[in-house]
């Protein structure tokens, strides 16, 4: 395969380890866990490679039986809603925390 392949496969790579890693950030705040889940969205008109995707479904806990039924399109709608349920825990704790110190 070409440099270009690979150097395009790795650009999505990263950028995916991005927006995973800022959902994951405990330090990272709401909105930018929204913005990053925004952002995953706004790429589904036009999904990263299959490769990409599946190293970041690896990466958030999905298991390479599960990964390796899915299509370009159903990997990206996993990886969103995985990230979207890790966004809403996090969340939860938030408020947890909050309500606890406002008690």
């Amino acid at each position: 395969r070409s440099r270009g392949w690979k150097r395009e496969r790795i650009t999505e790579a990263l950028m995916l380890w991005q927006l995973v890693r800022v959902t994951q950030m405990p330090q990272s705040t709401t909105e930018q866990r929204e913005a990053a889940l925004d952002t995953l969205g706004l790429l589904g008109g036009s999904p990263p490679s299959l490769e990409a995707l599946q190293w970041a479904l690896e990466v958030v806990g999905m298991s390479e039986e599960e990964r390796g039924a899915l299509r370009k399109r159903e990997a990206m709608n996993a990886l969103r809603e995985l990230l979207a349920e890790q966004v809403l825990i996090v969340g939860a704790v938030e408020v947890r925390q909050e309500l606890a110190e406002w008690l």
